[in-house]
This record gives structure tokens, C-alpha cells and sequence, in this order.
């Protein structure tokens, strides 16, 4: 949990050093979810930052707009993550898409289906 919510503390950050106010931010947590629509409390450990990003979500100069989606459609987040495993720094922009997620951003590109296993 705390890794995601830092994920989405940067990912805030970043879009407001690049002049970005208009944000849809899907993920893959429920419980990040309700966290932060504020359907869900938070414990204290991750108040400080829980705190910061809805300040952002509430902030007159953006439009952000927090939903739940499965994890089929969000590979290409998962694989950013697992990549960041092996990255040195903690913190990486890409000016272009890695070579590792083009098949994947192909595949979003014309609408491929990743069926949900139930």
C-alpha cells in the first residue's frame, strides 16, 4: 500500500512540475481507491502523503478524476513497476515510451481484450 500511494504521490508531483491539470488516475487498489475518494479512512501511517494527494484532487486548478480498474488493463502501469524494481534511481521520466512496454501500448493502441479469468 505505502509504495502505491507514494507511486500516486509522484505521479501528482510530476504532473504539476510539467504544467499537467487534467488527470485521470486509474488503479488497480479498491482500497486505494476509496482512500482516496475518502469512502475509505486511512490509517495514520500513511496520512501524511494520503493528506498531500487529496489536496491535489481537491485543488481548484486541477481536474482529476480517481477510478478502480482490473489489473488486465492496466499492464502497462504493471509493467512500469516491475521495471522500476531494477532502477537505480527512485525516480524515472522517460521522454519516450521503453523499448520493454511498446507491444503492450500497441495492443492498448487498437483496443486488444485481456479477458478477466473468474
Amino acid at each position: 500500500m505505502k509504495a502505491e500511494i507514494k507511486a500516486v504521490y509522484r505521479g501528482f508531483q510530476l504532473a504539476k512540475n510539467m504544467n499537467v491539470r487534467n488527470l485521470w488516475v486509474q488503479l488497480d487498489s479498491l482500497t486505494m481507491v476509496g482512500m482516496l475518494k475518502g469512502d475509505i479512512p486511512w490509517s495514520k501511517e500513511h496520512e501524511t502523503l494520503l493528506s498531500i494527494c487529496k489536496k491535489f484532487i481537491q485543488s481548484q486548478d486541477w481536474i482529476v478524476k480517481i477510478s478502480h480498474c482490473y489489473p488486465e488493463a492496466n499492464q502497462v502501469a504493471d509493467k512500469l513497476a516491475s521495471m522500476g524494481i531494477d532502477l537505480v534511481s527512485s525516480c524515472n521520466v522517460f521522454s519516450s515510451p521503453p523499448q520493454e512496454i511498446m507491444d503492450l501500448l500497441y495492443a492498448d493502441s487498437v483496443g486488444a481484450a485481456w479477458p478477466r479469468v473468474i
